[in-house]
């Protein structure tokens, strides 16, 4: 992660790189995850600091866990995988970000 940006620039940078290299799923988690958190910002004049991302980061992490338990074996359930292991490289702590089968 980049030590000077805050969290939010680090992932519409982020972003922006996937797109440029044409990485689909990375371009598609990342937007997703702008999207929650554009959602979860009600006060946009302040704006979400780093730690209510990170907030933010693991209850949308933990989503993805208890969603990813709704499908078999497969495709999509690797998908859910990849965006949570996505998800986890922003975390501070990624320590805290449990495993999930």
């Amino acid at each position: 992660m980049h030590d000077k940006l805050t969290l939010l620039s680090t992932i519409r940078s982020d972003l922006k790189e996937a797109t440029d290299k044409r990485e689909k799923m990375k371009a598609q988690a990342l937007r997703m995850l702008l999207s929650e958190i554009e959602y979860a910002d009600v006060t946009p004049k302040e704006g979400l600091d780093d730690d209510h991302l990170e907030e933010l980061l693991h209850k949308h992490y933990e989503k993805l866990a208890k969603s990813k338990q709704l499908y078999p074996e497969g495709e999509r359930r690797e998908e859910i995988s990849a965006e949570m292991d996505l998800i986890a490289m922003y975390l501070r702590h990624p320590k805290d970000v449990g495993h999930h089968a």
